[in-house]
C-alpha cells in the first residue's frame, strides 16, 4: 500500500497568509471605493468645532466657538438646554455666522431666564448638521 502525504505546516501557514493579505486588500479596495463615491461623506469627516466658553450677561448668553476642523462653515442654530432636564431653555434659530477655519465667532442667544449656579449646556448646530456643546453654571 502506498500512503499519501499531507501539505507540510509550512506551506499551510503561508497559505493562509497570503488567503488573509488578499482579504484585506480587497476590502480596503471596496471601502476605498466607498469613500469616493460618496463625497458628502467627505466634508463631514473634516467639519469640527469646539466651543471654547460661554459667557452670561443680563440673560443674553454669548457662546464663542471655534473652527477646528479642515474647511469652514455656518453657524445655524444656538441652543441652551437645562442640563438636568434636557429642555430647551431658550435658542437662537436664525444664526448665520461664517466661521473660517482656525478663527473663533460668537453666537448670542437674548431673553433666556437662568436659574443662578443651575447646569446649563450650549449646543451650536452648522449647516451640514454638525453639532458641538459645552456645560456651564449661570453665574
Amino acid at each position: 500500500m502506498f500512503t499519501r502525504k499531507a501539505v507540510s505546516p509550512i506551506v499551510a501557514t503561508v497559505l493562509l497568509i497570503i488567503i488573509a493579505v488578499a482579504a484585506g486588500v480587497l476590502i480596503w479596495v471596496w471601502l476605498h471605493g466607498f469613500a469616493e463615491k460618496n463625497p458628502t461623506a467627505q466634508p463631514t469627516l473634516q467639519e469640527q468645532f469646539k466651543i471654547d466658553s460661554v459667557s452670561v450677561n443680563d440673560g443674553t448668553v454669548t457662546v464663542y466657538v471655534r473652527n477646528i476642523g479642515q474647511v469652514e462653515d455656518n453657524i445655524s442654530a444656538v441652543y441652551i438646554l437645562d442640563a438636568v432636564s434636557g429642555n430647551t431653555v431658550c435658542e437662537n434659530t436664525n444664526v448665520n455666522q461664517n466661521v473660517s477655519v482656525g478663527l473663533v465667532a460668537s453666537v448670542s442667544v437674548s431673553n433666556c431666564n437662568l436659574q443662578s449656579n443651575h447646569p446649563y449646556i450650549a449646543k451650536i448646530v452648522t449647516l451640514r448638521g454638525v453639532e458641538a456643546t459645552y456645560q456651564f453654571l449661570a453665574p
